[in-house]
């Protein structure tokens, strides 16, 4: 196991559903298979600054007397508050709400955290009016600031989007981005595929050291802000490319792109069959398989081995100390 000196405040990323208690609005945790919000005194694992933020909208949210969303009733305007920061300390706030439009009043409050918080940078407004377990709605409109959060990586400099992926935990980032890619040898004469990219971090470290790089991105808007970010740092080396990544893989090899590698990040469900098959079909020599899911990472392994790949080397990462939680490497050779 690699492990992580600083063990808190580590969270870049935070999002806490709203509950009233007493008449005072709340947010927190959900309690152990239920919708119950409990509400602790300082979340130890998100940064300090985002936790400072969100106890000032709450104190707002109550002075304003603003209503709490009831997943019953489907009633009321706050349903959950996402932050993101950077190591600049600085901000980014999506408000999540039970409305379909913005109320001038609600516009007022937000600009008035701007006044709290100089460190705030961006500020949104996510729409949410189904009744749904998903945190952000289908339209999430800037209210205040840039349109994007940056954070700086291995010299590189990456937006953030309010719906783009991007790693909770910077100083382990960089030690398992590190490990990934010195796990490729000979990569600078290798075209690569950073498949489920994100913003395309890994894909921009790749390109660094790779002959050619294809990011795969499902998600419009990470993909936009990898093609973004590549442009400003003069990378041509790498190729964003927006759809479903069994799709893309597919289309690339039939436009007769030679595919040398292919580094894999996935959701937790894993990678999808048809992929790892099609992987092996035309034969890719080596994938790397960073894996928040030793279950799904399992399985995939054994479905690869079936294949005729091996796997060369593996390395647990703790990436999400004080949780059970633990991101893993493998290297996947065919045999």
């Amino acid at each position: 196991m690699f492990a992580q000196s600083g063990r808190k405040n580590y969270r870049n990323k935070v999002i806490e559903p709203f509950s009233q208690k007493k008449g005072k609005i709340i947010s927190g945790f959900f309690q152990k298979r239920s919708h119950e919000v409990f509400e602790v005194e300082e979340n130890m694992l998100n940064s300090k600054l985002g936790n400072r933020i969100i106890e000032v909208f709450k104190m707002i949210a109550n002075e304003e007397k603003l209503t709490v969303y009831d997943e019953k009733k489907h009633q009321g305007l706050l349903r959950n508050i996402m932050v993101r920061t950077n190591s600049s300390q600085e901000a980014m706030l999506v408000l999540v709400v039970n409305t379909k439009k913005l109320e001038e009043s609600l516009k007022r409050i937000l600009l008035e955290m701007t006044q709290r918080i100089p460190e705030l940078k961006s500020i949104y407004l996510s729409f949410n009016t189904k009744k749904t377990n998903v945190v952000l709605g289908d339209k999430n409109i800037r209210i205040w600031g840039e349109k994007t959060l940056k954070e700086e990586l291995f010299g590189i400099e990456f937006h953030i989007s309010p719906t783009s992926f991007f790693q909770i935990n910077v100083p382990q980032t960089k030690h398992l981005y590190e490990k990934a890619l010195s796990l490729i040898p000979d990569i600078e004469n290798k075209n690569v595929v950073d498949a489920y990219s994100g913003t395309g971090t890994i894909g921009m470290l790749l390109s660094k050291r790779a002959k050619k790089v294809y990011a795969i991105e499902i998600v419009e808007s990470a993909s936009r802000d990898g093609e973004k970010t590549a442009k400003e740092n003069r990378i041509t080396n790498i190729d964003f490319i927006c759809g479903a990544v069994e799709v893309e893989l597919d289309r690339l090899l039939k436009e007769g792109k030679q595919l040398d590698a292919i580094v894999f990040d996935p959701p937790r469900k894993g990678i999808e069959e048809s992929i790892l098959r099609k992987v092996a079909e035309v034969g890719i020599p080596e994938m790397v398989y960073i894996s928040c899911n030793p279950s799904t990472l399992a399985r995939d392994l054994k479905i690869m081995a079936d294949c005729g790949y091996q796997v060369g080397e593996i390395q647990p990462f703790d990436m999400f100390p004080q949780t059970s939680h633990v991101e893993t490497i493998a290297l996947i050779q065919k045999m």
